[in-house]
């Protein structure tokens, strides 16, 4: 534990490693992060210890959009290609 920087995964999925098209979902410096290998979008809100939370991340191919949702509420977003 780092009390600056630490990062706790919650799942993980890449195609290989050498061509980085991997896709992340952790908590990071107790928010929330969605992303595709550097093209994260973090939560706002500060996740706190000892409480349940429920944490959704949605990717709208479509759109191109990235959304992260922490208990039914939109935490945070981004216009972002997936790969």
């Amino acid at each position: 534990y780092n009390q600056y920087y630490y990062d706790m995964g919650i799942l993980g999925q890449c195609n290989t490693f050498a061509d980085f098209s991997c896709f992340h979902f952790n908590i990071r410096n107790r928010n929330s992060y969605l992303g595709f290998h550097h093209r994260d979008v973090p939560g706002n809100q500060v996740l706190k210890s000892n409480r349940w939370y429920h944490i959704a991340g949605v990717y709208d191919f479509q759109a191109q959009n990235q959304s992260v949702y922490i208990d039914g509420r939109l935490d945070g977003s981004r216009s972002e290609g997936a790969y």
